[in-house]
């Protein structure tokens, strides 16, 4: 759900963000976090820039632990659902009947108190959320949080609103569509949850300034002519140019360029 501002000033005009109150109080459990202290801002280990347009946050950041330990044939109990600034989607706080506390993707339709289970064998009913080897998912489901190798982790389908087509399988390899219409192949024993990644919303957001856009880690992007011949292969000359020139090296001498003539 998105919630949008009057414009009381031109910064708020068109902004319009996600509607965080219909996730519940946060609620720290040990061992299911971890923090990042180092802010790299796009640095390499000789302090030169090698990614650019990234800079450092100004707040701490801590990473929600998404675990998955296979656990046979156990319900779980989503207790809460809650927000993570460090992905697109929600995460949801599961309590297995054995006591274990462990976070995962919230999905499409997620309410608290639903239920839950990783399964080893097919079970008489598939829940949304439940997770599982694909050996053991029915073909022609759609899931999330797919992994590409067993035991890695999930890989794939997991921003907001994503998801997989499972499409055939074999004993050993299986068959699924990415979000990206890629039809990639793998390990039958690979890890995957039935339905959809929720906050659908998400693709719907507008930051609106530039800078709520720098408090997340993001520079401004500049523009390749408007810089020196050092900077850039477009940079160097007199004024302001705006059609293609030919890319310059590091010391502002013209690359040779071709141009095809039809």
């Amino acid at each position: 759900m998105l919630i949008s501002y009057k414009p009381y000033t031109s910064s708020i005009r068109h902004v319009c963000l996600l509607d965080t109150r219909v996730t519940n109080h946060f609620y720290r459990i040990n061992g299911l976090f971890d923090s990042i202290d180092k802010k790299y801002s796009g640095r390499n280990n000789s302090g030169h820039i090698s990614v650019k347009r990234k800079r450092g946050t100004l707040s701490k950041k801590t990473v929600n632990v998404l675990t998955l330990k296979t656990l046979d044939n156990i319900n779980g109990k989503i207790m809460q659902i809650q927000y993570d600034p460090n992905r697109s989607a929600f995460i949801a706080l599961v309590r297995y009947m054995n006591g274990i506390y462990s976070y995962i993707l919230a999905y499409n339709g997620i309410q608290v108190d639903d239920s839950i289970i990783r399964f080893k064998y097919i079970p008489e009913v598939l829940y949304n959320g439940s997770m599982s080897i694909l050996a053991t998912i029915p073909a022609g489901n759609i899931i999330y949080n797919v992994e590409k190798l067993p035991g890695l982790g999930g890989i794939f389908g997991k921003s907001a609103g994503t998801y997989c087509v499972f499409l055939k399988k074999t004993p050993s390899i299986s068959t699924i569509k990415l979000p990206s219409k890629k039809v990639h192949a793998c390990s039958s024993q690979c890890l995957a949850s039935i339905g959809s990644v929720g906050n659908q919303d998400h693709q719907f957001m507008n930051i609106g300034k530039a800078g709520r856009n720098i408090l997340i880690g993001h520079k401004p992007k500049v523009r390749g002519v408007a810089m020196n011949p050092v900077d850039h292969p477009h940079g160097g000359g007199e004024g302001k140019k705006s059609k293609p020139v030919c890319p310059k090296n590091s010391i502002g001498h013209r690359v040779k360029w071709n141009k095809t003539r039809k």
